[in-house]
């Protein structure tokens, strides 16, 4: 009996990861923005991050 395929990744897995340095500030200027059908996504960023930001 052949052995099963793995299940299909959902989110692809990037070709190259490299870091350009920098940063990304989250306070309470930052406004996050969804097109149609990520607002959900949105919602959880908010959940998640919000708070410890200072995001409103």
């Amino acid at each position: 009996m052949p052995a099963p395929h793995p299940a299909p990744s959902l989110l692809p897995h990037p070709g190259k990861v490299s870091s350009l340095g920098g940063r990304l500030t989250l306070d309470r200027d930052t406004t996050v923005r969804a097109l149609p059908g990520a607002e959900q996504a949105a919602d959880l960023l908010r959940t998640l991050v919000g708070h410890p930001a200072g995001l409103p």
